[in-house]
Parts: C-alpha cells; structure tokens; sequence
C-alpha cells in the first residue's frame, strides 16, 4: 500500500471539490428514445475539458472537471454558492407563491445546504416585482426554462420565456456567516431542444440550452454561472461560458448525487455535468416514453449518474464505509447497457461487465475490469470493496444500468 493514508485524504479533498464545483462526464450514445444504438458509436474518445458526444465521462455531477458552476461571495476568500435547484413554493392561504434557489456553500473547509431568500426579479426598465414560479413545462416534455413573475402594482403575473429571458433579472439574497450576500442572475436561452446538436450536427438536442451571467454588486464580482473546463483559474470574467440545462420535476443532491422526485423542484446543471450528459447523450429524460413504459425513467436516470461517475463506494449496502467520491478521471472510455435503450455489447457472458449500479450507486463490482485501474481501490476504501459483491447475472434487473470496460 503506498501513501496510502496521504492518498486518500488527496481524494477526499479532490471529492468534495468535484462534488460543488465540478467535473463530470462527457459520455453519450447515438440512437433515437427507441433504437438501438450503432455498437462501433460506443467507444468513441473525447478529449477531457470538452463536452461532445461518445462514452467519456469524468466525476462531475453539476459540471465537468475544473470547470465551475459556483456563485463567488467573497472577492478575498473561498466562499462561494452552488445553486442546485430552484425550488417552488406554493401560496398558502391568502398568500402569493414564491421561489427560492437552493445549494450549496462551500467556506473552502466544508459545504453545507443553503436555501435563498424568496426571489425577487427586476425588468429592463428597472421595475421590481417577485418571481412567482419557476415552470419548465410551457412546452409539455421538454426542458424549457420559463419565470413567472408579478411586478409591483401589475395587476396579472407575467411570462419570460425564450427572447424575453434576458429581459428579467433575478434577484437572490443568500445569508451564509452571519451576512446577507446579494446576487443578479441572468437566463439567455441559446439553443430550442431539436436543434443540431453542436458537437455533433447529424443529431439534434434533446433539451434546451442556456447561458447564465451572474453579478455580485457589493463585492464586485461577475461572471458566467458555468464556465468551460481548465478555466479554474481564469478570472471570472475571462471565464469561458459554458451551457446549462434543467431538469424539472427533481432534485439531485450535489454530493452523493442521489436524485428524487420532487414536483416542485427545478434543477439547472452545467450540460457537462452528469446530469444533463445522462439526459442528452445518454436518452435517459423523464418524459422519454420508452422509459416510462418500461418503468421508473428517474430510476434509470439516478442509477446513470452514479455509474457515470464511477462512485462505486456511494451505496447504503457498504456502509459504515460509504464515501461518495468518484474514481474516475475525464476523458475515461466506458461502456453503458440497460436492455432498454442503450445495449453496448456487454454482460456476463461477455465477461467484462465493471459494476452495476442503481439510484445509490454500485450494487456489484469486478474489479478486474474497472474502468480507471490508476486508482488502486484496495488502497483508496479497502474495507467498502470487500462488502461489494462480483456480478452476476442476478444483478441485473429494471431501472439498473450496465457498465463495462472498453476492450
């Protein structure tokens, strides 16, 4: 066992890092929602810090490696919120609705789950008002990101949707350490769902896309909401923007990447995170109607984003040593089956299945064919490999996806 103990706190450190600001996975596969995808399309190589089609895929749940999907708070310090979710109230009786952003803050030590103040919005022309709903379903089945909202004295609510997004800026008051941090977010949508898919012009996007600029008046501060991988350390106005998408209807939790149902929840994600790579390349959307005749599309879609990233000790089924890290590294090739929409020549007879995993991570793992043997698990979480079973044709069941190395 060598450095054993310095490499994993390296990993725990690189981990919680991972988990707020980045890293992820690029991976996809050709095919519509209920083909079959061409075999010789699931090994193609992308190279890491980029976001294109094929079977890459890097650690990240919200972004891609090194790349960021944070709100600075502090021009000096580490402090930064990383929005996972926009989450709907409801009015209760007598009341208005409202809308709050939820994440994480991350100090530089620790990160913790924060929840804004209630929304509020400003117009180009300088009117204020509250941001009622935030409502992806204008259009039924798609991703569409829409904000409801009513100005002060207006007596209807209005509609940003599309070319109007820009037009209204969000206002979020988020409160961490004992101080009100005041922060300007804005949408501009920048490709419709059946558009070509850029990286890969002979498909179209599955979902739409966005930019997001944010401004933090008081300390100064502005910059995209995601920007491009290797960009770490670019200052944030010199940040390559990078595309966001949302998934409606759920929430993913920004640590162990654990998804739930949740009607009144919005999730928004970098597009080379796992969550909208699972989505876009991979088919596995909520509203895909081979899923849902199959079974539990957020199941498939949870199990995608633990596989995804190779978290192979997230599952309750090790615990008191569960960890929620990934093992993997960007631009690793993988192959994905789940006898329902992507069938990559792999399963046991085949003998090189790597893990199967569902919503918590890997139910089963064969060592023998990890996907990234540079990490030596028996090093990193000895005691969780020996509570991890080989696989078997047993394990494969609905709503659990199928990786394997690529030969």
């Amino acid at each position: 066992m060598k450095n054993g103990l310095g490499q994993r706190g390296a990993v725990a450190l690189v981990a919680i890092l991972v988990s707020l600001m980045g890293s992820a996975a690029h991976a996809g596969t050709s095919g519509t929602d209920a083909g079959t995808p061409d075999p010789s399309g699931l090994a193609t190589h992308c190279p890491g810090g980029t976001n294109c089609p094929g079977q890459e895929n890097g650690p990240g749940i919200y972004v891609s490696e090194s790349g960021s999907s944070c709100l600075w708070l502090d021009d000096v310090g580490p402090l930064r919120f990383c929005p996972e979710s926009f989450e709907n109230t409801p009015p209760r009786a007598g009341g208005v609705s409202s809308v709050r952003l939820k994440g994480r803050l991350w100090t530089g030590a620790e990160a913790t789950e924060l929840l804004s103040d209630p929304i509020l919005v400003r117009t180009e022309g300088g009117q204020k008002g509250s941001l009622l709903k935030v409502d992806p379903s204008a259009v039924a089945n798609t991703s569409r990101l829409g904000f409801t909202y009513q100005l002060s004295g207006a007596a209807t609510p209005a509609l940003a949707l599309g070319s109007t997004l820009p037009k209204l800026t969000l206002l979020i008051t988020v409160n961490a350490a004992a101080t009100a941090y005041s922060l300007e977010l804005t949408f501009t949508e920048v490709a419709i769902a059946g558009a070509p898919f850029p990286e890969k012009p002979d498909t179209q996007l599955k979902l739409y896309r966005y930019q997001a600029w944010y401004n933090n008046p008081r300390q100064h501060l502005s910059g995209h909401y995601c920007s491009e991988p290797n960009d770490a350390k670019a200052t944030l106005k010199d940040k390559t923007p990078l595309a966001l998408s949302v998934l409606p209807g759920h929430q993913v939790n920004g640590a162990t990447g654990v998804i739930k149902a949740s009607a009144n929840s919005v999730t928004v994600a970098c597009v080379s995170g796992a969550i909208v790579s699972c989505m876009e390349n991979w088919n596995y959307l909520p509203w895909n109607a081979t899923l849902k005749a199959a079974g539990n599309p957020t199941l498939f879609l949870g199990a995608c984003i633990q596989g995804k990233r190779a978290a192979y000790f997230a599952h309750s089924k090790v615990k008191p040593h569960q960890n929620f890290f990934s093992y993997t590294t960007e631009g690793t090739e993988v192959l994905i089956r789940d006898n329902v929409l992507n069938f990559a020549n792999v399963g046991v007879n085949q003998g090189n299945i790597e893990a199967i995993w569902d919503v918590e991570g890997a139910v089963c793992f064969n060592p023998i064919n990890q996907r990234q043997p540079i990490f030596a698990l028996k090093d990193w979480n000895p005691q969780a490999q020996l509570l991890l079973p080989t696989c078997t044709a047993a394990d494969i069941q609905l709503h659990r996806i199928i990786t394997g190395k690529v030969p």
